[in-house]
């Protein structure tokens, strides 16, 4: 019978750092987003124990050397020794953000964990009852591919790419779908991904708590169950206290204030909740016009149109925070304003094409920056959202020409 083995990968957990763009909050909503990271971290640590895995896979940014806190420090000493005395396996890798320098000034870490430093680095053995079950690697790949294993080809292949060594953009062309890897647990970025292989996949969890708006929909780590045929299990460990989304609703001239909210209400319902899930931020995009359209320009009556919607769309334990972005559909191209900004957007829509070579390659101009601050640029940049550069010039040409 084929030995399987199970793991859970996070990366960027960025510890004890703050969540940003979240808005008025009372005493123990800030409280809750203040402990939003170290929060995710502990239902990581939970997860491992309940599902009994044998592997956690930290790849990269577990906390940021030039702001790391007491409390981030003991959370994560304490984290690592709950799980080393549960007999898991703990393999980490430095990031951007957490160098291996850092990490050693750590001192003496429990048992269990692995830190993985160097492309010299030899293959790790996971054995159960004597017999090897799988072999953990750390990769430090050429930019033209990467390599199939050739160690113990019978057990289970996992190899680790740090933040850092994953280029960015067409990751599909660069790595091999023959390759002979099981799980390749791929470090950084704050969107989760995944690139089917042959006997496998390439996967990037994204963040467990994301640090800023604009990174829409449910975060955490990933839990992996595989074997040397593939994956048999795949599933996202939910972790985020705080989490945005953004919901566009069209508003015509005989759209009711009654159909109005209930269109929303609708919306709402579509996105499925966690219980970790405490503090929700909507961002609507209403386009329209007409005479309801331009009272929601009236703050007072957005925060009757929220209170109406809550209402009709109760969620237990969660708290609800909206803002509203109107966009009016232009009717006449012969103004002159409607003329401009669609010539605008247009000019935005053909420059900022993530899929263009340029935008896909952004983070490697940059490359050679290596201080701290250096490396949170580079950081920046290439995981820079296009398409919310593209949604925001927008929204300032319309401010500026209507």
């Amino acid at each position: 019978m084929t030995d399987s083995i199970r793991l859970i990968h996070a990366t960027r957990l960025l510890l004890d750092e703050p969540v940003l763009g979240v808005g008025t909050l009372s005493g123990e909503e800030r409280r809750l987003v203040e402990d939003a990271t170290i929060a995710a971290f502990h239902r990581i640590v939970e997860a491992c124990v309940d599902k009994h895995v044998d592997i956690l896979i930290l790849s990269g940014d577990t906390f940021d050397e030039t702001s790391f806190t007491l409390r981030a420090r003991a959370t994560l000493i304490d984290g690592l020794e709950t799980l080393s005395d549960a007999g898991v396996s703990i393999f980490i890798t430095p990031g951007m953000m957490d160098s291996l320098t850092s990490w050693r000034r750590l001192g003496s870490l429990p048992d269990e964990v692995t830190l993985l430093g160097t492309e010299r680095d030899a293959p790790i053995e996971i054995t159960e009852k004597g017999r090897v079950i799988a072999v953990v690697n750390h990769l430090t790949p050429g930019t033209a591919s990467l390599d199939p294993p050739s160690y113990k080809l019978s057990a289970v292949q996992i190899g680790i790419i740090p933040e850092g060594d994953v280029p960015p953009g067409g990751l599909e062309a660069w790595l091999n779908s023959t390759s002979g890897w099981n799980y390749i647990a791929l470090g950084g970025g704050d969107i989760a991904r995944s690139i089917r292989l042959s006997h496998g996949i390439a996967h990037a969890p994204g963040s467990p708590q994301p640090l800023r708006p604009g990174l829409y929909g449910a975060h955490g780590a990933t839990f992996v169950e595989l074997d040397t045929t593939g994956v048999i299990h795949q599933e996202q460990i939910r972790t985020a206290t705080v989490r945005w989304e953004r919901h566009a609703i069209e508003c015509s001239t005989s759209t009711s204030w009654e159909e109005l909210a209930e269109k929303l209400a609708l919306a709402l319902l579509e996105y499925e909740s966690q219980p970790v899930e405490t503090i929700w931020h909507f961002e609507w995009v209403l386009r329209g016009r007409g005479d309801l359209y331009e009272t929601l320009a009236d703050p007072r009556r957005q925060n009757d149109l929220w209170d109406t919607i809550d209402r009709e769309a109760r969620a237990s334990d969660i708290r609800r925070r909206h803002t509203l972005i109107r966009e009016p559909l232009e009717i006449g191209r012969e103004h002159e304003a409607a003329n401009l900004i669609r010539e605008f957007s247009d000019t935005v829509t053909g420059v900022l094409n993530p899929q263009d070579v340029f935008w896909k390659k952004r983070g490697q101009l940059l490359a050679d920056l290596t201080t701290p601050w250096g490396r949170k640029l580079s950081t920046l940049v290439e995981q820079a959202d296009v398409h919310k550069v593209a949604d925001q010039a927008r929204q300032l040409a319309r401010s500026w020409w209507t």
